[in-house]
C-alpha cells in the first residue's frame, strides 16, 4: 500500500493553501509570459499527485529560473494540467518587482473540453 489516504489529503491541503497565499501576497505584482523550460508528473509513494513545471523568464535584461508545483488529488487533472503546458510553452506568471528571483503562476488556468 502507498500509504495511508489521509496522507494524500493532508499535502493536497497544505500545498494548496500554501499557493494561495502566496498568490494573495502576489497580487499586485506585475504579469509576464515565462517559457516552460519542463514539465513532469510526479506520482508520489505517499501524498498527493504533483505537477512540476520549470520555467524561465526575463526581467530587466537578466534571465531567471523559476518552479512551480501543482497538487492534484486524480490523475486526470494532473494529465489535462501537464498537457497544457509542455515544454517551450507559455506560463504566465507574477514577478516580484522587489526582488526579481521572486515568482508565482499567475492564475490558475481554466479547463475547457478540446
Amino acid at each position: 500500500m502507498a500509504g495511508f489516504i489521509i496522507d494524500i489529503y493532508l499535502e493536497f491541503f497544505f500545498r494548496t493553501v500554501v499557493i494561495w497565499f502566496r498568490r494573495l501576497a502576489a497580487s499586485d505584482w506585475p504579469v509576464r509570459n515565462a517559457i516552460v523550460a519542463e514539465s513532469e508528473f510526479r506520482k508520489p509513494g505517499m501524498g498527493c499527485r504533483v505537477v512540476v513545471i520549470r520555467y524561465r523568464y526575463r526581467n530587466a535584461g537578466e534571465r531567471y529560473d523559476g518552479i512551480h508545483k501543482q497538487p492534484f488529488l486524480f490523475d486526470n487533472y494532473a494529465s489535462a494540467y501537464l498537457r497544457r503546458f509542455p515544454g517551450g510553452s507559455e506560463f504566465p506568471i507574477r514577478i516580484n518587482p522587489k526582488n526579481p528571483l521572486d515568482s508565482i503562476q499567475a492564475e490558475e488556468p481554466t479547463f475547457t473540453r478540446e
